[in-house]
């Protein structure tokens, strides 16, 4: 995420701030380590359209041999319009964090291009009252990221357990988003 350290030797978060020669070193590092950034999470998009660009910048110069990372970003993300304009610019993935109904991103996304989309939180979906299952039909077609988790009740009252011990029924939904040949990224 963009509040994570760099490194030791770069002791600043990693986001649009870092300079050429900081930015240089991670990806040495990264590749170094034969290391790369699938997802990386913006936690506050600045309402700056120059800001904004410059952190997809960040993300772009992230070097992986499969292509610059998905970026995602907070639901409340401003002015989506711009934010779909830069990533078909840049030619970046950008996905909304949905950690509540994911009927509230999916309306967000309306009329965006196919470089928008949803980042699933299972246990957000679980704690707003939402099946993981039920939540993937909603957003199929937009779904770009997972972030998985599980706990041991749907509804507010549940907490985070174990992967596979709680009522998520993960097994459904990895196998719903097989049949509907959906291929988005994942993270624990």
């Amino acid at each position: 995420p963009s509040t994570q350290t760099v490194s030791f030797e770069v002791p600043k978060p990693l986001d649009q701030r870092l300079q050429p020669g900081e930015r240089n070193a991670l990806n040495y590092r990264l590749r170094e380590l034969n290391q790369q950034i699938l997802a990386y999470r913006v936690e506050s998009l600045p309402a700056d359209a120059a800001a904004r660009r410059s952190v997809l910048e960040l993300a772009k110069g992230l070097n992986a041999p499969n292509g610059p990372p998905l970026v995602v970003v907070p639901a409340d993300a401003p002015d989506l319009a711009g934010l779909d304009a830069l990533a078909q610019e840049f030619g970046l993935g950008v996905a909304l964090d949905s950690r509540t109904d994911p009927k509230a991103a999916m309306a967000a996304l309306e009329g965006r291009s196919s470089r928008m989309g949803v980042s699933a939180d299972l246990g957000g979906w679980m704690q707003a009252g939402i099946k993981p299952v039920d939540g993937l039909a909603v957003v199929s077609g937009k779904l770009l990221h997972v972030r998985v988790s599980d706990r041991n009740a749907i509804g507010a009252k549940g907490r985070a357990v174990a992967l596979g011990e709680g009522v998520g029924a993960l097994s459904d939904f990895f196998l719903a988003a097989y049949k509907a040949g959906i291929k988005p990224s994942f993270t624990i």
